[in-house]
């Protein structure tokens, strides 16, 4: 006759201890984990990200404007390693969309700066964005004004020559003009010479 197994109290409740420690251990490690990486992302990117960005002359005998761009984050300071996208308003154009000009990464200061060679006079929107390594928006964009000047005469740097419609251009114009007028011209004479050629070449009638 077969015998069925036995089990004991004691047997029951050990296979039952080592079960809930197995649980155990494993919900700690999970819970770690998580933890760890929420601290992670919070240290990485507070969500309280402040981003303010400034414009100022590069040097007194350039046109170029000099961006600056900070990143803080209150009670963390400020942050490096973001990516800080400049960009500009294109007013030619309707709606003035944004021209990415370029970007910088942020230092240990949490400072990002770009050189930015204005192509017009007048009233220039510049923009500042900022990113983490994933691309994540991790503040609101920064906004600022720069007017910049009409770049003929910057003390005794003469930079009008530079310029599309500087006096190298206006020059060439010219000088293509005349020589359009003088095209025209010779076409003319030719042509009433011909006529006057061929009326007397006709007989009389």
């Amino acid at each position: 006759m077969r015998r069925s197994p036995k089990y004991t109290l004691g047997g029951v409740k050990s296979v039952w201890l080592k079960l809930l420690g197995v649980g155990l251990l494993t919900a700690f490690i999970t819970v770690t984990f998580l933890i760890g990486q929420c601290s992670t992302a919070w240290a990485s990117t507070p969500s309280n990200v402040t981003l303010s960005l400034r414009a100022r002359s590069a040097s007194p005998q350039s046109r170029a404007i000099t961006l600056s761009a900070r990143v803080i984050a209150p009670g963390a300071g400020p942050l490096g390693g973001l990516q800080v996208t400049f960009a500009i308003h294109i007013q030619e154009f309707q709606g003035e969309p944004l021209l990415t000009l370029g970007s910088r990464t942020t230092n240990a200061a949490g400072l990002a700066t770009f050189t930015y060679q204005p192509t017009w006079q007048g009233r220039q929107r510049l923009v500042a964005s900022v990113t983490d390594a994933d691309g994540n928006s991790v503040a609101a964009p920064a906004t600022t004004t720069f007017v910049a000047a009409d770049p003929v005469v910057t003390k005794n740097l003469t930079i009008e020559a530079a310029r599309p419609d500087g006096m190298i251009g206006r020059v060439v114009v010219g000088v293509l003009v005349i020589a359009l007028v003088l095209v025209w011209i010779s076409l003319t004479w030719v042509v009433v010479r011909t006529n006057v050629g061929l009326a007397q070449t006709q007989p009389n009638l």
